[in-house]
Order: C-alpha cells, then structure tokens, then sequence
C-alpha cells in the first residue's frame, strides 16, 4: 500500500509541475501574441506616416493640447498629421511630465 502512496504522491506531484509549466507557456504565448500585434500595428502606422510626410501637397503637423479650465493650456498628449487631399492621422501618447523627452 505505501509503494501505491508514493506513486501517487509522485504522479500527484509530476502534474502540478506540468500543470504550472503549461500556465507558464500560455502567459508567455499570449505575450508574444501581443508583442507580434503590437508590431503588425506599428508597421502599419509606420506605412501611412511614410506615405503622409513624402506627399506632394501640403503637409501640416498639429499638436494637440490639453487647457484647464482657466484657459491654461498643458503639456501635449497628440499630434495630428495631415496632407491635403488624403487621411487625417491623430496620434496620442503620453509625454513625461519631465523636460526631457527620451528618444522612443
């Protein structure tokens, strides 16, 4: 009886840790999925912005501002990109609230 114990506890043992690897693999597959979309995206942004800033017509950059309700305007959390004649491109990010602006 203690041998059928022991190869239980083991087998009992055996699937916990295959249980705790196949989580593992899945967080970590789920995360390159992301990554992988995350890039498809950008590459894509990546096409438009190039097809924007080499048009002929006129191209323009706007930033986009926050203002308070005294008027007072805050930091820049946009900027739209337009060529005349083709899409309006607006892009949101979130600056530091420091003065220097790391190069992402």
């Amino acid at each position: 009886m203690t041998r059928l114990h022991r190869d239980h506890a083991d087998n009992l043992s055996a699937r916990i840790i295959l249980e705790s690897q196949i989580r593992d693999l899945t967080a970590s597959l789920q995360q390159q999925t992301a990554d992988v979309e995350r890039e498809r995206q950008l590459m894509a942004v990546g096409k438009d912005v190039r097809q924007l800033i080499s048009a002929t017509q006129t191209f323009n950059i706007l930033d986009v501002h926050d203002c308070g309700g005294g008027g007072k305007s805050a930091k820049a959390f946009g900027r739209v990109f337009y060529a005349d004649g083709q899409a309006l491109i607006f892009y949101a990010f979130d600056l530091p609230s420091g003065k220097l602006i790391p190069a992402k």
